[in-house]
């Protein structure tokens, strides 16, 4: 037999009533509370482009056991389709920098062979964006790289560089992942390779959704 002593005693059906409603109270706080950082941060994704421009998103992976690297490209629409994309191995150990300058020098040569000639590039790495802006300095080792993308973006009608934070730019690291399945490089044009097709569904639902 259990002995309670001090104070009134509580029918067990009431202290279950007073537990669960507690209970009750603090989920009730906590959600509002998760509610409120939602609030404070809000989504980073993909932004369609101007009407008449296309979104060129780009990526560089590297794989330090492998001693390679691989590179993303997706060219979008204003409506989110995709019109090709690329996905193109490295066999050189270079540092993170050096595949991101390469990933938007390939961006930038495969746009215009694909026959665009007005985009936005844009990718993850806000010291090589910044660099192609002319808004700041890259690493030496990216420099020739980066010359080389500006004199070709000069070819088109209209270009410009911006920066996205990795949340949004999930396709093309996709894409450079896929290269650990291939050789040399994989090109789809007019068609969103099925490895692709969730990510770029996301990036849409979130963009009619804010």
């Amino acid at each position: 037999m259990v002995r309670r002593l001090g104070g009134n005693s509580k029918p067990g059906r009431e202290i279950l009533k007073t537990s669960l409603h507690l209970v009750d109270e603090y989920h009730t706080a906590n959600e509002v509370r998760q509610d409120v950082v939602r609030q404070e941060r809000p989504m980073i994704t993909w932004k369609p482009p101007a009407r008449d421009q296309y979104k060129v998103n780009v990526d560089g992976v590297v794989f330090k056991h492998r001693k390679k690297a691989g590179i993303g490209v997706v060219i979008r629409d204003k409506n989110g389709v995709v019109i090709a994309a690329l996905s193109k191995s490295i066999n050189d150990p270079l540092e993170a920098a050096e595949v991101e300058a390469k990933a938007m020098k390939t961006g930038v040569l495969f746009t215009r062979d694909v026959g665009i000639r007005e985009a936005v590039f844009e990718g993850d790495l806000l010291i090589i964006c910044k660099a192609l802006q002319r808004e700041g300095e890259a690493f030496s080792s990216t420099h020739n790289v980066l010359a080389v993308t500006l004199e070709q973006a000069l070819g088109f009608r209209s270009s410009y560089f911006s920066h996205v934070k990795r949340q949004g730019n999930v396709p093309p690291h996709l894409l450079a992942q896929y290269v650990k399945e291939v050789e040399n490089y994989v090109v789809w044009l007019e068609e969103c390779p099925n490895f692709l097709e969730h990510a770029c569904a996301q990036d849409l639902f979130v963009v009619s959704h804010s």
